[in-house]
């Protein structure tokens, strides 16, 4: 099945997005290294995105090093002495920020 190119576009920022506000809720400590994140429908119900939404952002983040899922368990904010690298977009402009940061749990 072929997904119109708009509609392929609208998920693709939606995700972005959720990457973003997730990504910053950590580099702000507001998720703490070992922290549990939401389940996928809660994420979901909470943001009112799809499921493919939630798991391209969750796909982002792990590729970034932000976060490790425990298949069976859930996903977890990456522990202590992770070095992140990476670029996110800030929640209040959208601008794109680079980042190489330590977090300690």
């Amino acid at each position: 099945m072929n997904v119109p190119a708009a509609a392929g576009k609208k998920r693709s920022s939606l995700s972005q997005g959720l990457e973003a506000l997730l990504s910053g809720q950590i580099l702000e400590g507001r998720l703490r290294g070992g922290e549990q994140l939401p389940t996928e429908s809660a994420l979901m119900l909470e943001h009112g995105v799809s499921r493919t939404v939630v798991r391209e952002a969750m796909s982002r983040l792990q590729a970034a090093g932000m976060v490790e899922t425990r298949h069976g368990i859930g996903t977890f904010v990456r522990g202590r002495r992770v070095m992140w690298q990476g670029e996110v977009a800030t929640p209040s402009t959208g601008e794109p920020v680079r980042f190489l940061e330590t977090l300690k749990a």
